[in-house]
């Protein structure tokens, strides 16, 4: 979903910062091949968002103070435009989507607008739902798993009781 943003919005980058309330870290990768990056739940713009609930539509993120220039610093890369928003489910922020840089023709051009903050908060809405489900399907897997081992040991005392 995060992916379809990125192209759709034209951003260069995109990242689903996932938030960590027991160890107060946001949580991202920003593609598969790379690492996990965890920081402090209150660290630059998407620790901005994830405390505060608000959007963040920045024209030049080396101007504002918030910014996280650290990603910039380790990888040689140029953040310019930034929209960042939060994404709820059941009322709490639990992720904050973020896209970098408005591109055109291959080249960072201009600045997300209103119809973008628009059509990100749809976007971002799907991803709720997403985690929501995610969520929902890691409980039910979970669940199948204690109910497997409970039938195993179940089924261990049977044979116990038998012998």
């Amino acid at each position: 979903v995060i992916e379809s943003a990125r192209n759709l919005l034209s951003a260069d980058k995109c990242a689903l910062f996932m938030v960590d309330q027991e160890a107060k870290q946001l949580v991202c990768r920003f593609s598969e091949e790379e690492e996990e990056v965890k920081m402090a739940l209150n660290t630059g713009f998407a620790g901005h968002v994830a405390t505060t609930g608000e959007t963040l539509n920045i024209e030049d993120a080396y101007l504002d103070k918030r910014f996280n220039r650290d990603i910039d610093t380790q990888t040689g890369y140029r953040t310019k435009t930034v929209l960042c928003l939060p994404v709820k489910y059941e009322g709490h922020i639990v992720a904050v989507t973020q896209l970098v840089n408005k591109m055109k023709g291959g080249v960072t051009f201009g600045v997300f607008d209103r119809d973008d903050e628009d059509l990100f908060h749809a976007f971002s809405s799907f991803v709720g739902v997403a985690l929501r489900n995610s969520n929902l399907l890691r409980d039910i897997a979970s669940e199948s798993r204690k109910n497997r081992t409970i039938l195993r040991m179940a089924e261990s005392l049977a044979n116990i009781n038998m012998e």
